[in-house]
């Protein structure tokens, strides 16, 4: 893909992102303005995630294959989701993975050394991608891992080694729920329940 429709394909990416203020979406990497994310396993680009939606607009292929980025999850927050909401490529997939820490640590070539991962496409736009990447008949031999992603550092990669492709991802992050706040809520529907029989007497 020519880097100037690239670039028209990130600007329209970006504007759809701010046409939609209900989505509440903070975008906290967009090449365009910040840079290539980083190209080394090592030294991934560190991104720190606010609660709300978090958006990447980036691309991927070429003479740049791939993309390292390690999210920072702050204390008393998780990813509930990760969706993808947009992609542009004339290659029909790319792949996605991702492990626990400040950078990645050993193969990437193996399967073993992932949490989680997937060859994502155009099919999965507007879809979460965590759970695909949890299931064992997709990412197979990868560590396994359970959603919501709890607070800590996670490296994420990214590659393509083909035409270039946008894409954008949208990190949806929320509080983790206080201890006993499902219990509490139980708790609450019963003594409604008890009330609702005494009155019916």
């Amino acid at each position: 893909m020519p880097l100037c429709r690239l670039h028209m394909r990130c600007l329209l990416a970006l504007g759809l992102a701010l046409a939609a203020p209900a989505a509440h979406a903070t975008i906290v990497w967009y090449e365009v303005p910040n840079g290539d994310l980083s190209n080394s396993p090592t030294g991934p680009t560190r991104i720190t995630l606010a609660e709300g939606n978090n958006t990447i607009i980036a691309s991927v292929g070429g003479m740049d294959p791939q993309d390292w980025m390690a999210l920072t999850v702050p204390a008393g927050l998780q990813i509930s989701a990760m969706l993808l909401t947009d992609y542009d490529s004339i290659n029909p997939v790319s792949f996605v993975g991702f492990q626990g820490g400040p950078s990645f640590v050993g193969d990437y070539l193996i399967p073993q050394s992932y949490l989680g991962y997937m060859h994502f496409s155009a099919n999965e736009v507007g879809q979460d991608l965590l759970p695909i990447m949890a299931d064992p008949a997709i990412a197979v031999d990868a560590q396994g891992f359970t959603s919501p992603l709890s607070s800590g550092v996670y490296t994420f990669f990214v590659q393509q080694f083909d035409e270039d492709t946008l894409y954008r991802f949208e990190f949806e992050v929320t509080a983790v729920p206080a201890p006993g706040a499902v219990g509490v809520g139980a708790a609450g529907v019963g003594m409604v329940a008890r009330r609702r029989r005494r009155q019916t007497r």
